[in-house]
């Protein structure tokens, strides 16, 4: 193949993170929308062909408008709450060595039903694929798969040996294995991280037909809100900010179209469900002040080495602990109060009462008189509740303050709807 010739697989996420992104969140990118971002029309045609080889066509959304072709995706979050982008990490490339050891040496060990040496393993290796096998290049795929937890080791009379690891669900029945398949459905679509989870149900489904003999049916039996499906997209960022935090070490990535990186101690991760935004609270290197990154603006991204002294975080706490959700405390403004009062009838609206009661994170509410209630809470920014206040419709009222706008931008803000779509 020449060089430089189109490839379905690729050696990193990185390629298609932000192409697989707009296609999902807009769907109403061109190839000549995405040029105007910096993203040129080979590199979108060839991103574009990879991310298609893994969706499922049936989710794929295709409109030609004035001879332009737009891609997006279809997704209904009533029939189906898997989310299909996971399948866009089956795109990273191995060669034909990383296939052939990964899998054999696993049916070496299972075939033979007992620990080997690493020289007994060449040696059913070498004999299989009829070519002199780099002990080097065994001892480091042996060692990968002992990290990811395939293999075991221990020393027996001052040498290695190698076995499986022990079957997990041997002492489960079936329906107890099935019962741990919906947990993980369950939780796979609520943690950081949801990859794992999904390539765990995958091997869940596959161990109870292949070892069980289990016919196992899945159905979908939840239904989220908020199931923002490109949060996936982020899972190696993620993962990278949490093993940084766990290990005490930096963390190096270039942030949003900058020529330099940075250098930041990571603090916290902060999800925005309702948005599908998450952000990275840190430490800057240089600066050693607080910052705030969205994470889908993060690329190139790793370790970049120890702390040394280890962060105190509750020091840093206090710039984000009041924010609604991502806006850090100026030290020199304080917290800012707003007031909402609730219109509720209790007879029949009595679950506003309660989503309000839910959703309301540290804020107050109190019962003025039959039918009013008053909503309090202290913020670093006011305009970042802007999008749950309009949600409550004409249930909320901001009352009006010299130390926010809040009342007139939402005022000014139903006032133009009405000006552009009329009364409804």
């Amino acid at each position: 193949m020449a060089k430089g010739a189109y490839k379905n697989f690729i050696k990193s996420y990185d390629t298609i993170r932000n192409v697989l992104r707009h296609l999902y969140i807009y769907g109403c990118y061109g190839r000549e929308d995405f040029e105007s971002i910096g993203i040129s029309g080979r590199k979108y045609d060839n991103e574009r062909r990879r991310i298609l080889y893994f969706i499922d066509q049936e989710l794929v959304n295709e409109n030609f408008i004035s001879n332009k072709k737009y891609i997006g995706f279809k997704y209904d979050m009533f029939k189906t709450a898997e989310n299909f982008l996971v399948n866009s990490y089956l795109i990273k490339t191995f060669t034909v060595n990383d296939i052939n050891y990964f899998f054999l040496i696993q049916q070496i060990l299972n075939v033979e039903n007992r620990e080997l040496s690493m020289k007994e393993i060449m040696d059913n290796l070498s004999e299989i694929l009829s070519v002199d096998i780099d002990m080097s290049t065994i001892r480091r795929k042996i060692n990968k798969m002992i990290e990811q937890g395939i293999i075991v080791t221990r020393n027996v009379k001052n040498r290695k040996v190698f076995n499986l690891v022990e079957d997990f669900f041997k002492d489960f029945t079936n329906d107890e294995i099935v019962k741990i398949f919906y947990a993980v459905q369950f939780y796979s679509n609520l943690a950081l991280i949801s990859v794992p989870g999904y390539y765990l149900m995958d091997t869940i489904k596959n161990y109870l037909k292949h070892e069980r003999n289990y016919d196992f049916n899945e159905k979908e039996i939840y239904i989220f809100k908020h199931h923002l499906l490109n949060r996936i997209i982020d899972d190696e960022v993620v993962t990278c900010i949490l093993n940084c935090i766990k290990n005490g070490r930096k963390m190096k990535f270039y942030y949003r179209n900058e020529k330099n990186p940075r250098v930041v101690i990571p603090l916290k991760i902060i999800t925005e469900y309702c948005y599908g935004r998450q952000y990275l609270f840190s430490l800057d290197e240089m600066s050693n002040k607080c910052s705030l990154y969205r994470l889908d603006k993060i690329n190139k991204f790793s370790e970049a080495g120890d702390i040394g002294t280890k962060v105190n975080f509750e020091k840093y706490n206090k710039f984000i602990e009041n924010s609604w959700c991502a806006v850090l405390l100026n030290e020199n403004q304080g917290l800012i109060e707003v007031e909402i009062d609730f219109f509720i009838d209790e007879s029949e609206e009595g679950y506003i009462l309660q989503r309000i009661l839910k959703e309301g994170k540290w804020g107050t509410l109190d019962k003025i008189e039959k039918g009013k209630y008053l909503y309090k809470i202290k913020v670093t920014d006011p305009n970042e509740l802007i999008p749950w206040i309009r949600s409550f419709a004409g249930f909320a009222k901001v009352r009006k303050s010299d130390n926010h706008n809040l009342y007139e931008k939402i005022e000014n803000d139903w006032k133009e709807a009405l000006k552009n779509y009329g009364a409804i």
